[in-house]
């Protein structure tokens, strides 16, 4: 199917409808439309005076090749990275438990925070917020 210079619109500017029109971009005119006022949908940081709180998804892992060849141009600029968190568990007052996280399983964020990512896969894209 041909789709050169056809105008496409995606609806939603989360991880999803960006990662579709970074595909698409190349072969057709693509206007995404967000309804809120930023791109990332649950990759989102809000922010409350000097704090940021990622409320949708505050990290991800990758379990397949396919998702890590996906975001290891994010990895190389340093857009995304592993999150080493450590756990303990507390009763009344003591520390029951320590671990670190799962290593078979990476954790990664956004850097500084998640808007990094959306802010990455929006650039150069017609995205009409609000």
């Amino acid at each position: 199917m041909l789709i050169k210079n056809q105008n496409i619109a995606i609806i939603g500017a989360g991880i999803a409808g960006l990662s579709l029109a970074n595909m698409l971009k190349d072969l057709a005119n693509i206007t995404v439309f967000e309804k809120s006022s930023v791109c990332g949908g649950r990759v989102t940081t809000l922010y409350n005076q000097d704090l940021g709180f990622d409320y949708g998804a505050q990290f991800f892992t990758v379990k397949t090749n396919r998702f890590k060849e996906f975001i290891q141009p994010l990895i190389d600029k340093r857009i995304v990275g592993i999150w080493h968190a450590k756990f303990v568990e507390i009763e009344n007052d003591t520390i029951t438990h320590r671990r670190d996280w799962n290593a078979t399983y990476p954790h990664y964020v956004g850097i500084p925070d998640m808007n990094a990512i959306s802010a990455f896969l929006s650039y150069n894209l017609d995205v009409r917020l609000n």
